[in-house]
Order: C-alpha cells, then structure tokens, then sequence
C-alpha cells in the first residue's frame, strides 16, 4: 500500500461556518459546506456527481455574499464550477470592480502575444496618457471602475489630450509639444480598441451591457494627408543627389530613390531574392513566415538593366547572404558577427534563435524581429544608419526630410508615368483587394517599364556614378551562381 504524502499546514482544511452553519442546503438538494484553508474561506460540495470548491475569500463579511450569490446560482441552475469557467467561450461573469489601469494591462499583455513587442509598446505609450488623465482625483472620484467609463468620460478625455505636453519618442531632454492631431487621433482609437476587446464575449472584462463611449463621432477619422502637397524630393532633386553619392551610399540611397521600396525591405533582402537573368527581385514572406513584408504581400519587382552592375557588386563573390552591408562590413573595417552557408543554412540558424528566445518570439512579428536581427548579425545594412546617412546628404541640399520620403516620391513618379492603378499597388508592395484583380491580369513589367522610361534621367545618374566611383560589377555571366556548388562562404 502506498503511503499518502503528508499535508502541509498551509493546505491543511478545518470546519468553519458562515451564517452561523457549517452546512447549507439548496433548494436542488445540494449540500454546500465551509471549511477554512490558510485563512481563506472555501465552499466544497458535490454536484452531478462531480465534486466542486469555491475560494469565498478571507473577509467574512464578503465571504458571506459570495456564499449567498453561490447557492443562487446552484438554485437557478446557473452555478459553473471554477475549472470549467476557464474552459467556456463566453465568460459568464465580469469583474465589477476591474479598474482601467488593470484592464490596460490584461489588453496589452494579449496584444503582446498576438502583434509582439512592439505593437505592445505602442499601445503601453498611448495609453499612458488616459491613465494619467484617470489618476487625476476629479476623474478618480467619477470613473472609479472601467465599467464607469462614460460619454462624459469620452469628452473630457479628448479636452484633456488637447493640453497634453510630450517630447519627441518620450526623450526627456528632448523639446516638449503639444500631442499631434494624428496621435490623438491614436490614442483616442487605442481606448476604444481597448474597450471593446474588454467587452467581447470571450474576454468578458466588462459587462453584456457596457455601452462603448468612443464613438465615431467623438474619435473622428484618422487624419489625412494634403492630396495637393508638394512634392519633396521630385525626380530632378534625385538626380541631383545620385551625384553625391559614394560607393555604399549608391548601393543604398541610390536604390530607394529609384524603386518604391520601403527603407526596413532594403535590409530582409538576400543575394538569392535577386534574379540577373530574369531581371526581377522578390520581395516577400521568406522561411516559412519567419521574416515577412509590412503588408504581407509578395512581390516580384522587375529591374533595369542600370541597376544590375550595382546589384552584381552589392552581391560580390557571395553565393548568400544579405544583399546590401552595413557600411562597415562593406568596406571591410569590421566583420560581421556570424556567416552562412547558403539559405538552408540561415534556415537552420534561425530555428535555433527561436528555440532560444523561448517566450520572445510568441508571435508573428516577434519572430520577424529576430531574423532580422540575425540578419544584422550577418552584416545587414541598419536602417537608422541608413536614415542618418540620408539625412546628412540632403540638408547639405537645404531639404529637411526623412527616408521614407522617398518611397512616396518614387510613387508618385510611377502614377505621373501612366503606371495603373493596380499594378502601382501591386509594385508598391500592397495588397490588391479591388475586385478588378478577380478579372485582369497584371503586367507588372509592362507597366514599370513606363515608370524606367519616364526616370532615363535617374538612370543614367545611376550608371554614370557608379562608373564614376569604379564600385559596379558588369554582368559578363549573370548565371555563374547557379552553376558553382557553394561551399561555406563567410558574408
């Protein structure tokens, strides 16, 4: 016979009563009994053959109206054990005295499962300014609890953010200013996000009943840029700036101000994502989801016949690898901190950061953000480096912008060169839902051959530079990876 395994003090039960008895009957005859465990009172009984127990709490008195809501429910036959309620797809309680604080941080830490990190810090910072507005003592004695939160909540809140003072990525020693339009916008859209996960039924935070106060009308739209801006970096202002580039910058610089790509897919792209012979570059979801684009499109980008001796020099001797280096990896200061084989291998490497980061790399983006910095441990080109680099050679230009500028003026020049309107969403990298896409057939490489032709001048700047500079590889046999058996090649 086995021996039990004795019972710690702390786990030990004792009889106890609650409304002056130690047993109490229902009307279902079900017999609910007290005991008291480590100073906590518990209600234990059997029920459909099956035993069930309740934690009642320490305070009697609130023990007492536990007990009393319990034997209700067993009554009305409404009564769900403790570990089935875990179980249920809708909650069948909420919280009432849940503040918003705590609703915060059970919504951040589902979104950090679900989006990663820095989805999370996002919506950490946003919401940062409601709590603070709901820890002033007039708003701690109206909106005690979330489910308070009311119209007049919702009016005050967006008065209040029109005060708020921040700085600039929260620096503190940066220049403080009031909250944009834009990011009130945000924060405004993050509470009612908030809110209405709290309420679904699943989540049940909130009651059935709780009427969301961020409406429409209250939040707004989500401000829009001028249709007729101004073009900051029109196609002559790129030409311009080619001229000025070095070596590292042309192979850069130089390629965003020609493709509409956007600054974070320069460093995801590889050696073997380009095509000499077909003239193309993939740009896409790479091992089997791990790194991906923003909008989670795939695209094949045809190339110009001016940009391939860049490309081809970019790539060097290396069968795999990131295509374009960090600037100190490119001219050979430093070496990077780990090398590859070829893309089997890069596969294998990654498996093995995921396996390590554990809890870190729960979601999508999470694990994104770790082959990315894989690939920067490989060599990959920074993009704040990048941003930094760009910025310098404009403002010597008197033009105060920032690298994604580029992106938009690229666009805006394939849209002047006739490029329609599904295939410009297609070269751009976004997702083309329009129901058009279910009867024509694009023709990508028809319709940026028009973009080529309308920037002849951009590419011409392009070829003569690098020409200038001597760092272009001409493409004498494009095919030579494909017929080489690589062995282990340090990138």
């Amino acid at each position: 016979m086995i021996p039990k395994k004795p019972v710690s003090d702390s786990r030990k039960m004792t009889r106890a009563s609650l409304l002056g008895s130690h047993t109490h009957q229902t009307k279902v005859n079900v017999n609910v009994h007290i005991y008291l465990r480590n100073g906590q009172y518990l209600a234990r009984g059997r029920m459909k053959g099956k035993r069930f127990g309740q934690t009642l709490g320490a305070d009697e008195k609130n023990a007492i109206m536990e007990l009393r809501r319990m034997l209700a429910e067993i009554d009305d036959g409404r009564f769900v054990r403790s570990s089935t309620k875990k179980t249920q797809a809708i909650k069948t309680t909420a919280p009432e005295r849940l503040t918003f604080l705590e609703l915060c941080n059970h919504f951040i830490d589902e979104t950090r499962k679900l989006n990663g990190e820095n989805t999370a810090a996002d919506y950490r910072a946003r919401l940062m300014h409601v709590i603070r507005f709901l820890d002033l003592p007039e708003s701690r004695r109206r909106w005690p609890y979330a489910r308070d939160l009311d119209r007049d909540f919702a009016l005050e809140l967006r008065v209040n953010l029109h005060s708020v003072v921040t700085t600039r990525n929260g620096k503190p020693g940066a220049a403080p200013k009031t909250l944009s339009v834009r990011q009130m916008y945000n924060v405004m859209e993050c509470v009612r996000s908030a809110l209405h996960w709290a309420a679904r039924p699943e989540i049940r935070l909130l009651p059935f009943d709780f009427a969301n106060p961020l409406t429409k009308e209250i939040v707004g739209n989500r401000p829009g840029k001028d249709p007729l801006r101004a073009q900051i970096l029109p196609l002559e202002v790129r030409v311009g700036l080619i001229g000025k580039l070095d070596c590292w910058q042309l192979a850069t610089i130089g390629i965003l101000a020609l493709l509409p790509l956007r600054p974070e897919e320069l460093q995801g792209i590889l050696i073997g994502d380009v095509d000499f012979d077909a003239r193309t570059l993939r740009v896409g979801t790479r091992f089997e989801g791990a790194d991906f684009s923003k909008g989670k499109t795939e695209l094949l980008l045809p190339l110009p016949e001016a940009l391939l001796p860049v490309l081809n020099a970019c790539a060097g001797d290396r069968f795999e690898g990131p295509l374009l280096r960090r600037r100190a990896i490119w001219d050979w200061s430093k070496s990077p901190n780990d090398s590859i084989a070829d893309r089997d291998d890069f596969s294998v490497q990654l498996q093995e950061r995921f396996v390590a980061a554990g809890r870190r790399a729960m979601s999508a983006n999470d694990r994104k953000k770790i082959a990315r910095s894989f690939l920067r441990d490989l060599g990959a080109v920074d993009t704040n480096q990048l941003g930094k680099e760009f910025k310098k050679e404009v403002a010597a230009a008197g033009i105060n912008t920032h690298l994604y500028q580029m992106r938009h003026a690229v666009s805006t020049d394939m849209n002047r060169a006739g490029v329609r309107l599904l295939e410009l969403r297609y070269l751009t990298g976004h997702s083309v839902k329009d129901i058009m896409n279910e009867y024509v057939a694009l023709d990508p490489r028809k319709e940026m051959q028009k973009y080529f032709d309308y920037a002849e001048p951009l590419l011409k700047a392009i070829e003569t530079r690098g020409q200038e500079l001597g760092c272009t590889m001409p493409l004498a046999d494009p095919g030579w990876r494909d017929r080489v058996i690589p062995t282990y090649v340090n990138v």
